[in-house]
């Protein structure tokens, strides 16, 4: 119930305010305001607060609203009056009901006007549909209450309408996102969207404002240019009142006497259908001695009850006192209706009295201050003029009187304030403007001539004139009523206020559909990375758990492989048949190819998961050709072959790059050409590409070639180009997908050109620049392949990665390590049992240390061996932590430490290097590369 009350109070209010700002952006005439930010608020109410609460807070604001406009601030309150603010408050719930239920319907309540479908929609069905609900309503309330005419009607409704639509438009997504949805805006696009919109809000009313300000101002020109006309006109009757009197002196210096008889006939012409004067008189001086004859002659004229008259203190006529000197009314037009005024001593009333001396003093007319005639029973407000009539003939009469004139008299006439101003009143009112004249010739008594009595128009200022008529001051002003029409709609205003506004709320309307793409962009982003790096993650995480795999597997299969090839070797070294030589062969041919396979599949893994790294090395081209020529001699002699080593070009003799891996594709393609040719030749050619530094090698042989539909599928893993191509040639279909990948690292290529039956050609292109010294060059033509190329001893370091299995093995001395003692670190019991026969038919004498701490006893024991064997994985100690003991003890620091180990990843090397050990064999332990190793790092090669 609280939280009820709470919503409703908030609607009642924000609805009343919005309403009165409204109200401010009204342009007159009418009753509509162009802008009503109150329907955008009503519709932001009902989404953001309880239904109902916020329904009845909204009825509440407009009826009181309402309810003060028609009321004149709740000064006129009827019955009646309610009637109209209820229909107006009915339709104004209604609409934001309406609003509520189409949004609703549409688009969702707490969904973000963010997308254009959702703008479009809410622009068309809930700001233009919707509005069309308390425009009608409100403007039919207008019409049938009469406070609007039928030609009002539909402007009235358009206005009403359009400024409800733009207040929907631009207010209800502003406070929307500011209180309703600002969880789901962050705290830039909130500022993104309502900064903008507010400061061209406040930027079009400040502008509407100055619009409205010189509409205001050029109506007010308007109204002061009528105004002026009007006092023009007022200042002429006042001037012309004056001339009327003027013209009676003329009369009385034209005759010698004047009848009252010529008088009436005089005045009949001058004063007859004039509003006016209310009447003219005739007021001579008389002395007491002269009053009785005065009125004798009056009465003789046929006026038997004429007498000299005063006012008594009641207002009565009573007759004259004795008095030196009278000034009466003695002639009078028209008589009947001023008769009360027939032979009024006019110098009884003291201020008349100043009067006439002013005028007589002063020669030209005084007004007297405003009077109630004693001829009228109304309050209306009159003037009497009293012009002074000098007799200008008398200086004619008497030539020693010159410049000379005689005072006569005066004439009087009786100026009536209404009548002066019946015609213009009725102008003014047709302008829609009042009149206000007030008598401030005594500025401590001010008083009032003429008031209209009518409200002015709001918001202008009246004019005000002074006016200097026979001695009075008169301060007219003049101002518009509420009447008053302004000529013409101010449309400048109302295109700026709608057209500004609507510009804001479709600036806003951009915004948020620009900043909701952007930020749906940015989640997009956001939630792809994430789901890029969980996919990584698992990737890593899988290409790890393969590495691993491949490791482990690669070390189950090398332990008992050790073993097997090991004891082959041995086993082919003792006295044999041929048929148990023949068995021990093919086995020792089989365990060759399974462990070609394990270090291919090894390689493969490494690039595919993209670990593979190549060496940058200074390297020897001449080297790496004398190893291929040795290696390949006996298999051409075997299979009775040619084969041949051409330099098409001049060649650098040294290169920087990998070369174990140059090595290791021009084996894998020659291995691949003397495996398929069975006849013919094979032939290596080499040129160099100075400008591009690209080495191109072509292997091309005479063997069963490759159809046009296999070369497709060469390249691929684990793919021959038949079948039965492994049965009958063996090979594990890496050789070649190796090679390629690891000419694409160099910056290469390999290509295939083949013919079935023909034989075949591979072009290898490698990126390689040239190495110092750059004018050391191999010189074209044929290279020479004989036993000889490879008397030198090789790095031991360099084995290549793929040897055909009928390569035979080097001779060796008979007992190349005699007196040399060798310290075995293996837990592994076969495998001690093949190292220890190894290394005794080398010469050596062996010691046996089952783990790495037994290892580190033996040499605390003062065992001093040449050198020492590490296995990597055993238990107690592992190889790794007793190669770093090993180095940390000056003593035995200096012993050179071998791994052979199953453990042969790239990585595990480089951990046994790190560890302080100088090399690393993989097992199976080939006899003459262990020889050599050995040999290499004892320094007796």
């Amino acid at each position: 119930m609280r939280h009820s009350i709470i919503h409703f109070l908030i609607a009642a209010l924000s609805y009343a305010i919005a309403a009165r700002f409204g109200l401010a952006l009204a342009i007159p005439p009418g009753f509509a305001s162009a802008v009503w930010p109150a329907a955008g608020i009503a519709l932001a109410a009902v989404t953001a607060l309880r239904l109902w609460p916020a329904l009845l807070g909204i009825g509440c604001g407009s009826f009181l609203i309402n309810l003060a406009i028609i009321s004149g601030d709740y000064h006129n309150l009827t019955a009646t009056a309610l009637i109209a603010p209820l229909c107006i408050a009915s339709g104004a719930m209604s609409q934001a009901a309406g609003g509520y239920l189409l949004q609703n319907r549409f688009i969702g309540k707490a969904r973000l006007l963010e997308s254009p479908r959702t703008i479009l929609l809410f622009t068309l069905i809930i700001a233009l549909g919707g509005c069309l609900i308390a425009s009608t309503i409100g403007v039919t309330t207008l019409f049938f209450n009469g406070i609007i005419t039928a030609d009002q009607y539909f402007f009235t409704w358009l206005t009403w309408w359009i400024g409800d639509a733009i207040g929907v438009l631009l207010f209800t997504p502003l406070l929307l996102n500011i209180f309703y949805y600002r969880k789901q805006l962050t705290r830039s696009r909130l500022l993104q969207s309502t900064v903008p919109t507010t400061v061209i809000f406040l930027l079009v009313w400040g502008i509407f404002y100055i619009s409205i300000g010189h509409r205001h101002y050029e109506n007010q020109q308007v109204i002061s240019g009528k105004s002026d006309n009007i006092a023009r006109e007022l200042d002429a009757l006042l001037t012309t009142a004056e001339h009327k009197l003027v013209a009676y002196a003329a009369l009385f210096n034209a005759s010698e006497h004047v009848s009252f008889t010529e008088f009436n006939a005089f005045s009949k012409v001058i004063l007859d259908d004039d509003p006016v004067f209310y009447g003219v008189g005739w007021t001579p001086v008389v002395a007491q001695t002269e009053r009785q004859e005065l009125v004798n002659d009056m009465r003789q004229q046929g006026y038997p009850d004429f007498e000299l008259t005063e006012f008594k203190a009641d207002g009565s006529l009573a007759k004259a006192a004795d008095r030196d000197e009278y000034y009466p009314v003695y002639y009078l037009y028209p008589l009947e209706q001023n008769r009360r005024a027939f032979g009024l001593n006019l110098a009884a009333n003291p201020e008349r009295r100043e009067a006439l001396m002013n005028a007589r003093k002063l020669r030209h007319p005084v007004a007297t201050a405003p009077i109630v005639l004693a001829q009228e029973s109304g309050e209306k407000k009159a003037t009497i003029i009293y012009m002074p009539i000098f007799d200008t003939t008398a200086a004619l009469r008497d030539s020693k009187k010159e410049n000379y004139s005689e005072f006569i008299g005066f004439a009087s006439g009786v100026l009536k304030i209404h009548g002066l101003l019946e015609n213009i009143w009725q102008e003014a009112l047709r302008l829609g403007l009042s009149i206000q004249i007030t008598d401030v010739t005594d500025k401590e008594r001010p008083q009032e001539l003429f008031t209209a009595n009518t409200e002015p128009l709001p918001g202008y200022q009246e004019k005000s004139y002074l006016n200097y008529f026979s001695g009075r001051t008169y301060h007219i002003q003049i101002y518009a009523n509420k009447d008053y029409v302004i000529d013409d709609k101010d449309w400048a205003s109302w295109v700026i206020l709608t057209g500004g506004f609507l510009l804001a709320a479709i600036m806003q309307m951009f915004i948020l559909v620009v900043t909701g793409s952007l930020e749906y962009i940015r989640d997009q982003v956001r939630i792809k990375t994430e789901d890029l790096t969980i996919a990584m993650q698992k990737a890593n995480a899988a290409n790890k758990a393969k590495s691993q795999f491949l490791a482990n597997m690669s070390h189950e299969f090398r332990t008992p492989l050790n073993a097997i090839i090991g004891f082959t070797q041995l086993c082919l070294k003792t006295l044999l048949n041929d048929k148990q030589k023949d068995y021990l062969t093919k086995v020792q041919l089989s365990s060759q190819t399974l462990l070609a396979l394990i270090n291919q599949s090894l390689d493969y893994a490494k690039i595919e998961s993209g670990r593979m790294e190549l060496d940058n090395a200074r390297f020897s081209l001449e080297n790496i050709l004398k190893k291929i020529g040795a290696l390949f001699l006996l298999p051409t002699r075997d299979k009775n072959l040619e084969f041949s080593i051409i330099l098409e070009t001049d060649i650098p003799a040294f290169f920087m790059g990998d070369a174990l891996r140059v090595e290791q594709i021009l084996i894998n393609l020659l291995s691949n050409a003397f495996k398929f040719t069975s006849a013919g030749n094979i032939c290596l050619r080499l040129n160099y590409d100075d400008r591009k530094q690209c080495l191109h090698a072509r292997v091309s042989d005479t063997g069963i070639g490759i159809s046009a539909n296999q070369i497709k599928f060469l390249f691929e893993a684990f793919r021959q180009a038949d079948a039965s191509t492994s049965r009958r040639f063996g090979g594990t279909g890496l050789g070649l997908s190796i090679s390629k990948e690891l000419a694409v690292q160099m910056g290469g290529d390999i290509t295939i050109s083949s013919q079935e039956s023909v034989g075949s050609e591979f072009h290898l292109w490698l990126q390689l620049p040239p190495a110092q010294p750059e004018g050391a060059l191999l010189s074209s033509g044929i290279f020479p392949c004989t036993e000889s190329n490879n008397s030198e001893p090789a790095d031991p370091a360099e084995v290549p990665a793929e040897v055909p299995a009928d390569v035979p093995a080097e001779s060796a001395l008979n007992l190349p390590l005699q007196g040399k003692h060798i310290l075995l670190a293996e837990d592994a019991l076969m495998n001690q049992l093949l190292a220890q026969e190894l290394l005794e038919s080398f010469g050596a004498r062996v010691t046996i240390a089952n783990h790495g701490q037994e290892a580190l006893d033996l040499l605390q024991q003062e065992l001093n061996p040449d050198l020492i064997l590490m296995d990597i994985q055993m238990p107690v100690m592992d190889g790794l932590q007793t190669s770093r003991t090993i180095r940390q003890h000056p003593q035995y620091s200096h012993i050179p430490i071998i791994a052979m180990t199953a453990n042969a990843m790239e990585n595990d090397v480089t951990d046994c290097l790190d560890a302080g050990m100088q090399a690393h064999i993989a097992k199976p332990i080939d006899a003459e590369k262990l020889q050599a190793l050995l040999l290499y790092h004892l320094h007796l090669h």
